[in-house]
């Protein structure tokens, strides 16, 4: 087997977030994710909500721009409806009927380009998840040949891994954010331990109230016997 011209592009177990604001001012906050850690649907409308609601205080409403969240998983979403490119909108539960177009989340789920529909591909979508899921620099050179655009991707992919001061801002940024998960779970742990010692320590308080209360009723028995 022939080895690639150039290093294999870097794995990550993190996620990564991108904020674009486009000419006509929506807002497109694009995730990567690789790790199911059983928060996306939440996650994904806190930021696509936190990115809608950015207008200043006392600024008219009509002039909140579109929203859109589009998340690139490694993962199914919903084992029981596997879909390659999905988009979802706030919509009349009756007929579908669509309630605004300015609040959008969409998901590309990675592993299921098979699923990708005809729109999809002519779209060019599934090209650019097996762009995201190559693993080698020869990979990505088979799929960005007749495609100005990837190609340019491609480009911008190779010269970031080879600056180094790049991939150690990548580094540190995967760091902290590891970090961060870690003290999530820790923080999450400890407040496990605290509840469980202060049950057991209200466990004992309830047992030494009902002691102390009989050996009070004992005492009094003891004075009447004694009188």
């Amino acid at each position: 087997m022939c080895e690639p011209i150039y290093p294999a592009p870097p794995q990550t177990n993190i996620f990564h977030i991108l904020l674009v604001k486009l000419n006509n001012e929506s807002v497109i906050n694009l995730e990567m994710q690789v790790n199911n850690y059983l928060n996306w649907v939440p996650r994904s409308l806190y930021y696509l909500c936190r990115e809608f609601t950015s207008l200043d205080h006392g600024e008219d409403y009509s002039k909140v721009k579109p929203a859109i969240h589009i998340g690139f998983l490694d993962f199914t979403l919903f084992d029981e409806h596997p879909e390659f490119y999905a988009t979802y909108r706030m919509c009349n539960l009756k007929d579908g009927y669509i309630y605004t177009d300015k609040f959008t989340l969409s998901v590309v789920e990675l592993k299921h380009t098979n699923l990708a529909s005809d729109e999809d591909k002519a779209y060019g979508i599934d090209v650019w998840a097996k762009l995201f899921k190559a693993t080698t620099w020869e990979d990505i050179k088979m799929l960005v040949q007749e495609n100005t655009y990837l190609n340019s991707a491609a480009h911008t992919m190779f010269e970031g891994n080879i600056d180094d001061r790049i991939l150690a801002l990548c580094r540190k940024s995967d760091q902290e954010i590891q970090w961060d998960i870690n003290k999530s779970k820790r923080l999450d742990e400890l407040e496990k331990q605290v509840k469980n010692q202060y049950a057991q320590i209200t466990e004992k308080d309830s047992i030494i109230a009902a002691q102390t209360t009989e050996l009070e009723a004992l005492r009094a028995k003891l004075a009447a016997l004694e009188n």
